[in-house]
């Protein structure tokens, strides 16, 4: 969806930036994840996560839904034109 709101030129640059981001979160998530194993144990760890999650939902919850990319936003927007 974030592709979506770029130019039509810039899809591209757009497209490569995020799943360049994404590929870096899942091999840095490993590794982060393997030194928290070995400093505080498995169940801390799945904690930690658990907590950087939630924390990632209210974010969302109070930042994500008014950004141009978000269908809520865009639904909003669309009533409104509508009425």
């Amino acid at each position: 969806m974030a592709v979506s709101i770029a130019p039509p030129q810039r899809r591209g640059a757009a497209n490569s930036t995020f799943l360049c981001a994404y590929d870096m979160g899942i091999g840095l998530g490993g590794g982060i994840a393997g030194v928290l194993i070995d400093m505080i144990g498995y169940n801390y760890m799945f904690a930690i996560i658990a907590i950087a999650n939630i924390l990632s939902i209210l974010i969302y919850i109070a930042i994500g839904q008014k950004h141009p990319s978000s269908l809520t936003y865009r639904l909003k927007m669309q009533k409104e034109k509508q009425a």
